[in-house]
């Protein structure tokens, strides 16, 4: 018995040119969303990620590496504020009573 994949293809234009993408369910829901977050559609985000992809990388490789990196930055990102909220409160308080002041 075969097993289905949970990668989907889809098609998408890149410079507009109609290719071919295999991707999982979440990986299109991050494509999707961080191309509109980035004021693009994602036909446009790709080309971008196409044109700044390494000449011997798959763009369904680029597009993984890309996403996985907006999300780990982001979550710096938050960390980092996280981190500074927390120095920032007074001598002895802890979040959730900071809340309540």
């Amino acid at each position: 018995m075969r097993k289905e994949s949970s990668l989907k293809c889809r098609s998408i234009a890149v410079s507009g040119h109609k290719t071919t993408v295999r991707l999982a369910d979440q990986m299109w829901d991050a494509l999707r969303d961080v191309s509109m977050l980035e004021g693009s559609s994602v036909n446009e985000f790709c080309t971008r990620i196409n044109d700044q992809k390494q000449r011997n990388e798959s763009l369904t490789s680029a597009l993984r590496v890309y996403l996985m990196l907006y999300y780990r930055d982001a979550a710096e990102v938050a960390n980092e504020e996280l981190s500074s909220m927390i120095s920032n409160l007074p001598r002895g308080a802890t979040p959730e009573r900071s809340r309540k002041l």
